[in-house]
C-alpha cells in the first residue's frame, strides 16, 4: 500500500463539517496516511497542488425558510 498525503478542505457554518472532516482524518492516519484538514478561507495555491488526493467537505442547510437551503458554504 502507498502512503498518500492527503488534504482535507472544509467550510462549516456549526462546526459539523469540521467533526466529519476529522472523522476522516483520522481513518486515514489509521490506515497509515498523512492527512492534514484545512480550512478553505485558509487554502493556498501548494494544498491544492502538493497532495495525492483531496477531499472537499461543505454543510449544506436544510431549515424552513433558510434562503441557502441545499446550497453550498459561501467560502
Amino acid at each position: 500500500n502507498e502512503v498518500m498525503l492527503i488534504h482535507l478542505i472544509y467550510a462549516t457554518f456549526s462546526s459539523g463539517t469540521l467533526s466529519a472532516a476529522e472523522y476522516i482524518q483520522d481513518r486515514c492516519i489509521d490506515l497509515g496516511h498523512t492527512c492534514k484538514i484545512i480550512p478553505v478561507k485558509d487554502v493556498q495555491e501548494k494544498d491544492l497542488k502538493e497532495p495525492d488526493l483531496l477531499i472537499f467537505g461543505s454543510p449544506s442547510w436544510e431549515r424552513d425558510h433558510f434562503k441557502h437551503n441545499g446550497q453550498p458554504h459561501y467560502d
